[in-house]
């Protein structure tokens, strides 16, 4: 709960991201091992939205908030 309410409030978002990150390698290892490489029912990736939410928190993880969090984009808290 602490990475996501961090990269919400734009405060340590690198920090709070690579937390979400880890925590959805974690879900892949333990959870959705057996269907990392099978399709779902639409012939898409099964596990399509994990992969999203641990894509997604890389790239923000790599670069940053941005210029509209709360420490801007140089700012002291990101």
């Amino acid at each position: 709960m602490v990475g996501p309410a961090l990269v919400i409030v734009g405060v340590f978002t690198r920090v709070g991201a690579l937390l979400i990150a880890v925590n959805m390698l974690a879900a892949f290892g333990l959870v959705h091992l057996q269907e990392l490489f099978s399709l779902g029912q639409m012939g898409g990736w099964a596990l399509e939205l994990q992969g999203m939410f641990l894509f997604g928190s890389i790239a923000v993880a790599l670069l940053g908030a941005g210029r509209f969090s709360v420490g801007g984009t140089g700012g002291r808290y990101n």
